[in-house]
């Protein structure tokens, strides 16, 4: 999944570099939404679209909090990771 596979990267490069991965995180960050906003428009089971849509608020925090300035690249880095986790684990969403 793309997604998962986004956002172990993102994390990675946040927590080895940061300064210097900033134009990739942004572009990984990008290309995150633009799978989650195509995945959003597939027919889901109500269990499974419940989900979806708590891991699609979980991201746009995720994403606010980059955007905004982290406090601690450290928890971003783990929030990405644990949000990489649920959308595993919910891996058939559609």
């Amino acid at each position: 999944m793309d997604i998962s596979e986004n956002l172990t990267q993102i994390s990675s490069w946040i927590l080895i570099n940061f300064s210097q991965e900033q134009k990739r995180i942004e572009l990984y960050l990008h290309l995150t939404r633009k799978d989650i906003n195509a995945l959003s428009t597939f027919p889901m089971e109500p269990d499974a679209d419940t989900d979806f849509k708590k891991n699609c608020r979980s991201f746009n925090k995720l994403e606010k909090e980059y955007h905004d300035g982290t406090t601690s690249h450290k928890i971003l880095a783990d929030w990405m990771i644990t949000l990489r986790t649920n959308f595993l684990k919910n891996a058939t969403f559609v």
